[in-house]
């Protein structure tokens, strides 16, 4: 009985750091907006927002464009849907990966300015 309780508990174990590394494989690339969704209500990007990206490196670091603005730093895993973007001046911008395919993203950021916003983004 012992044996198979711990069979079980380290196969357990291993789908966890299974699903983390494969959240890992699944997130690097480019990643550009495709709409976004206030409320329900899916909106278009504007000019402005038309070339915003997101670009998760193999090494961790990341760059993002948004709005005209240039963002780089370090991403981390933080369980099996949660990542932690940390820009260049140690802002911290938690997200949570709602769906991901090996064509498309979808992420809330979790900050009271932007968690009732749902993006969607397309693999380039």
């Amino acid at each position: 009985m012992y044996r198979i309780v711990l069979l079980v508990i380290l196969f357990l174990i291993s789908l966890s750091l299974f699903s983390q590394k494969s959240l890992k494989y699944k997130l690097i690339g480019k990643w550009r907006i495709q709409n976004y969704e206030v409320f329900g209500e899916v909106h278009q990007p504007s000019l402005k927002e038309s070339n915003d990206y997101i670009l998760f490196k193999t090494d961790m670091f990341f760059e993002a464009f948004s709005e005209g603005y240039h963002d780089k730093g370090t991403w981390r895993l933080n369980g099996e849907t949660k990542i932690s973007l940390i820009v260049d001046n140690n802002e911290i911008l938690d997200a949570t990966v709602l769906q991901i395919t090996s064509d498309f993203l979808t992420i809330k950021y979790n900050t009271k300015e932007l968690n009732y916003i749902i993006f969607h983004y397309k693999k380039q």
